[in-house]
């Protein structure tokens, strides 16, 4: 017998690991700051093999996402979406790690969308707050968007029923705000707030309101040119179904009474304007203005005493209350007795002149 021939071969693994049932599906569509599952399934004739995901993003850049075994040959991580909008193109990458077989031919993609609309809370002024006619309101919001507000503003209903759209400036802290003083109107004004991102969401849900009241609890407010709410006695005279005839009561001013007919106490226009003295002083022994144009009413009485050097009371129609100047000329309107009281009667503007060309008298 001869036992002394012998052979061998060599056994070698070209056989690279098997990767299916990817996660997620082709073409599946998610939302920007959505945290998603990236998966696969692999097989292997040996039990040494690892998998990553190679995420290219919209950008370009890439991500290598390492898979965990979860149980059976499922492997999965998770990935949160950035702010980036658009494809997310995947590659699964098996490797068995022994015989270094590998298979990067499986892939699959995802799009990302934003379909959520921006974040608003924190509205101020808070619901019901409480203003006078000189006072500034601040009006601000906190809006966040994962992908980027675009802009955000308030709409600013007047009591009156008329609507103005103001601009927020972004400030710290996510912050949009501005300062808001045209509050002559007597009443509640309501603010609803829009904020849009750069997807084109909207938020409009956030609504807020204030009250404008009257200074002292009065009946109407009596405001200087500079805005200031000014000490006056007030007193109701006459109330036919909610039609006063008001009687105002002026202290050391050239003015000393006004009697107000006519004036609706559920009309938002309360705010009667008046300045004891005027840039055309300089003409005249004594100069005052009164600006009608914000009040409710038909008619007023106005009463005053002529000064020492008076002798006759001039009128300027077309007058400036913002400059306190006359526009155009002055005309004669009473002749005085000095030192004596005086009353004129002054009828209210027409409400397409109202917050027209204010009258003066001097």
């Amino acid at each position: 017998m001869n036992s002394t021939v012998t052979t061998f071969f060599v056994g070698e693994d070209h056989i690279p690991p098997s990767v299916f049932d990817l996660r997620p599906v082709e073409n599946s569509t998610f939302n920007a700051s959505d945290t998603i599952e990236i998966a696969a399934n692999l097989t292997d004739n040996r039990e040494e093999e690892t998998v990553y995901a190679n995420i290219t993003l919209p950008n370009g850049s890439t991500v290598i996402l390492d898979l965990i075994l979860v149980f059976g040959k499922k492997l999965n991580s998770s990935y949160t979406i950035p702010p980036l909008l658009g494809q997310y193109n995947i590659t699964f990458v098996g490797n068995d790690t022994i015989s270094g077989n590998v298979n990067d031919t499986e892939t699959t993609f995802f799009n990302a969308v934003d379909q959520i609309n921006p974040t608003v809370i924190n509205a101020t002024p808070a619901q019901g707050s409480e203003f006078l006619v000189n006072e500034s309101v601040n009006i601000s919001v906190i809006t966040t968007d994962y992908i980027g507000v675009q802009n955000v503003t308030a709409a600013v209903t007047y009591p009156d029923g008329s609507v103005v759209s103001l601009p927020l400036v972004a400030g710290s802290g996510n912050a949009y705000y501005t300062a808001f003083s045209s509050i002559n109107q007597k009443g509640t004004y309501n603010i609803t707030f829009t904020a849009n991102d750069s997807s084109g969401n909207m938020n409009n849900t956030v609504t807020t309101s204030f009250r404008r009241i009257v200074f002292n609890n009065g009946t109407l407010d009596l405001i200087n040119a500079f805005n200031n709410s000014m000490n006056i006695t007030t007193r109701v005279i006459s109330n036919v179904s909610g039609l006063l005839g008001v009687e105002v009561n002026l202290t050391n001013l050239n003015v000393h009474q006004l009697i107000i007919y006519n004036y609706s106490e559920d009309s938002p226009y309360n705010v009667l304007k008046f300045t004891n003295n005027t840039n055309d002083s300089t003409r005249f022994s004594t100069t005052y203005s009164i600006d009608p144009s914000e009040l409710n009413f038909t008619l007023m009485n106005v009463t005053a005493t002529a000064s020492p050097a008076a002798n006759a009371l001039y009128k300027c129609v077309n007058f400036s209350f913002d400059n306190q100047t006359c526009n155009d000329g002055y005309e004669l309107l009473l002749n005085l007795t000095p030192g004596e009281n005086y009353s004129f009667m002054l009828n209210a503007p027409s409400p397409e002149t109202r917050n027209g060309p204010r009258p003066i008298h001097a």
